[in-house]
This record gives structure tokens, C-alpha cells and sequence, in this order.
């Protein structure tokens, strides 16, 4: 993960999520297997209540949903903030992802 998107997310961070809630902000992160890097340091040093999300089980993935397109493993309006800084443009029909992304945020 480039440093650059390290600094691009610690400014969301830092200029909206912070601002709107100090304590017992839950993140989900899309794309959220751990490569070259992830967010969930981030938002686990502010005491946010961080899920990954991602196709296959791995390193940072808390939910693997059995369709790509629609999570029946995550109720509506349950994630105060949806992030997604590194899956959108791997993802065939990522309007589909987008509209979860939509549905599971309060």
C-alpha cells in the first residue's frame, strides 16, 4: 500500500469521522485482506470498532459474504462509516458493491 493512500485515509480520519463521534465509531473496510498493508491500524489506534471485509478469508478479514453483491451477513445501517481505499477497481460490478456500501451505513 502506497504511503500516500496511508495519509489520504488518516486525513478522512482525522477530518470527518473524528469530528462527527469520538467513541464506539464502527468502520467496515471493503477490500480489506492485508497484501502490502491496511487501514485497520488507523482506526484501531483511535479506539474505532474496525471490520474487514473481503472475497476470501485471509489477513485483516473478518467477513467473507457468501455473494459478492449482496451481504446477507450485515444488517442494514450497521456501520457508522464504510471505507474502501483499495478493492473499487477490481470490482466487475462495483455499483452493486456501492449500493451495499449504501445499505450498511447508518
Amino acid at each position: 500500500m502506497h504511503k500516500s493512500s496511508m495519509k489520504r485515509m488518516e486525513w478522512f480520519a482525522d477530518k470527518y469521522i473524528s469530528k462527527t463521534q469520538k467513541n464506539g465509531v464502527s468502520i467496515l473496510d471493503i477490500g480489506s485482506y492485508d497484501v502490502n498493508g491496511c487501514y485497520k491500524e488507523i482506526f484501531t489506534d483511535r479506539s474505532y470498532n474496525y471490520t474487514g471485509l473481503d472475497m476470501e478469508e485471509g489477513p485483516n478479514v473478518n467477513i467473507v459474504p457468501k455473494n459478492a453483491y449482496k451481504w446477507a451477513e450485515i444488517n442494514t445501517d450497521s456501520y457508522d462509516a464504510v471505507i474502501s481505499g483499495q478493492a473499487l477497481e477490481h470490482i466487475e460490478f462495483f455499483w452493486l458493491t456501492v449500493a451495499e456500501m449504501i445499505r450498511v451505513t447508518k
